[in-house]
């Protein structure tokens, strides 16, 4: 009975020194990674708040001796990770012993993957190793307005949409964060139209930025001075554990404005002329009236206006005179003609929109009510 066991023994010895040779003849690589510790895998992290956690890096030797061979060595890349090849990424005698390094870091927004990492030899399948991704995904890290307020006027039946209003989304990651907007129906009603149709992007410091309007027929049935909600929800990280940043946009069904803007004479139009370097600013005189609303409180929307136009009053009630005039951005502007509409508001009722338009002349300008542009 010892002897027979004594055979078992030497018997599995040797099938485990063959194996030990097979595994050396297949891989001519051996890989370190997690700083320095072997084992084939890498553990990464990353956090929707703080973004990728630091890198780890990957080191790759020959198994055994290279004498005069060279190693070159390739790997396919990862969805999810952000690989940074050595700048040799061949192993001969001469950095046989310090290896080459590899770095492997989690992608900005947090995917949360996990895969292999396949490194080859000559083209040739070599050692592998498990990368892993663990996300915190308590919170995200995108940064939007939290209400949006939107408008639709009603007259005698007929809807119209008031202006698009822009939705600015940025990141407080490091690295930025992916992010999408759920446009499904179970989500957004009818009534409301985004532009693009499917916001997406990547939100950084600088803003990512899409439009909220109300659509052609703005619901078709709502009654005025009625309003109506509903969350828009912006997506970012890993999708079961992130919370949705909700976007409460407010749509306002508003009577007509009651304001009447018209030019005072010799003006027959809202038109400036300006002559380039004159220092003599264009300006047109306007009577702002509500006959149906007396004294109505309006304000004028600066943050409307083409930077080449400004006006002498802000707010008043009717009936109020104001003055638009050119700025000194019009001196840095080409010669030709230039349209903009601003608008104007009074509270619970549709903005009210002002086309102007510039005459700017590299020479003398004729009348800017002319048919003519300059002499």
């Amino acid at each position: 009975m010892l002897k027979i066991h004594g055979a078992k023994t030497v018997v599995a010895l040797i099938a485990l020194t063959i194996g030990a040779g097979a595994m050396q003849a297949t891989n001519l690589l051996t890989e370190t990674p997690a700083a320095g510790v072997a084992g084939g895998a890498v553990a990464l992290t990353c956090t929707t708040t703080a973004g990728p956690g630091p890198a780890v890096n990957i080191t790759l030797k020959p198994a055994g001796t290279i004498g005069s061979a060279t190693y070159a060595v390739t790997f396919a890349p990862m969805a999810g990770f952000t690989i940074t090849a050595p700048a040799t990424a061949s192993l001969t005698t001469s950095n046989a012993s310090a290896g080459i390094v590899y770095s492997i870091v989690a992608n900005a927004g947090c995917a949360g993957v996990s895969g292999t990492l396949a490194f080859s030899v000559n083209t040739t399948a070599d050692v592998t190793v498990t990368i892993t991704d663990t996300v915190t995904a308590t919170a995200s890290a995108l940064v939007a307005p939290a209400t949006l307020a939107i408008s639709c006027a009603l007259n005698t039946g007929t809807y119209t949409p008031g202006a698009a209003q822009t939705v600015s989304v940025t990141s407080q990651a490091p690295g930025g964060t992916p992010f999408t907007v759920d446009t499904t129906v179970a989500n957004d009603p009818t009534w409301v139209v985004l532009n693009p149709t499917s916001p997406s992007g990547t939100a950084t410091a600088a803003a990512s930025t899409f439009t909220v309007a109300a659509s052609a027929n703005c619901g078709g049935t709502f009654l005025v001075n009625t309003t109506h909600t509903f969350n828009l929800h912006l997506k970012s990280g890993v999708a079961s554990t992130t919370p949705d940043v909700k976007i409460l946009v407010t749509l306002s069904i508003v009577p007509s404005s009651p304001l009447i803007v018209t030019p005072v004479a010799p003006a027959t139009n809202l038109s400036l002329s300006y002559v380039k370097s004159s220092g003599n600013a264009g300006t047109v005189n306007v009577s702002v009236t509500s006959p149906s609303v007396p004294g109505a409180y309006f304000t004028v929307n600066t943050s409307s206006f083409p930077s080449w136009l400004t006006v002498d009053y802000q707010t008043g009630n009717t009936t109020k005179a104001l003055r638009f005039s050119t700025t000194n951005v019009s001196d840095s502007l080409a010669p030709g003609t230039y349209s903009a509409s601003i608008t104007m508001s009074v509270s619970s009722y549709a903005d009210f929109s002002v086309p102007f338009t510039l005459r700017l002349c590299a020479g003398i300008c004729r009348n800017a009510h002319s048919t003519r542009l300059c002499a």
